[in-house]
């Protein structure tokens, strides 16, 4: 196989005046050809036939990207339906705020004198309340479906950090681990339960 030569380079024919410029990548790949060992009389640099590839001997690097994050406004209507103290659904849509987890819906708290609280439903009032005719600024994670994983705030007021603080939900990331350790040294919320202290989160329902 012969490679035609020219001025620019083994490989490369560079016609005259107005001929298409060679991009940067066609410029990378035949620079990466080159670098390429001459292969053996036994070695086929080609093949017509099928190769099975084992992926335990190939060691590429790996390129790490960071998470998706898109510009969202949520405007929340009263008529929004709150499932649990971190999601709500709207027009379709299910919304979770991703750096906090909040009790189940019906669940009760039991203070150290035996007095039940509804952790679960204060939880679900306590969101509402937030978001209700509210104008929400946020940042979509992820989705799957309906489901879409969001960072939110209102007027300033990170969503999942006041819930946190207030003992409403704990920490689904250690950004807000002062906020949750604030919240249990003063018994807030879901903290006057043993067991979710001894979790450091309830127990599911």
């Amino acid at each position: 196989m012969h490679h035609k030569s020219s001025a620019s380079g083994p490989g490369i024919s560079v016609g005259q005046a107005g001929a298409t410029r060679v991009s940067a990548w066609a410029l990378v790949l035949i620079s990466i050809l080159f670098a390429v060992p001459a292969a053996g009389a036994d070695d086929a640099l080609w093949t017509d036939r099928p190769v099975r590839i084992d992926r335990a001997k190939q060691d590429f690097e790996r390129i790490r990207t960071e998470p998706r994050t898109l510009p969202l406004r949520i405007k929340v209507s009263a008529r929004a339906k709150i499932l649990d103290g971190t999601s709500f659904e709207q027009s379709g849509a299910i919304y979770v705020l991703a750096e906090a987890i909040a009790p189940g819906a019906n669940r009760l708290c039991r203070a150290p004198d035996g007095e039940r609280t509804a952790c679960g439903l204060r939880a679900r009032v306590a969101l509402k309340r937030l978001v209700s005719n509210r104008t929400l600024d946020c940042k979509e994670l992820t989705s799957f479906a309906r489901v879409r994983l969001v960072s939110c705030s209102v007027q300033e007021k990170d969503l999942a950090k006041t819930l946190v603080r207030a003992g409403l939900a704990w920490s689904a990331t250690a950004d807000l681990f002062s906020e949750q350790q604030e919240a249990m040294s003063t018994r807030s919320g879901i903290w006057i339960d043993a067991g979710c202290v001894a979790l450091r989160r309830c127990p599911k329902d």
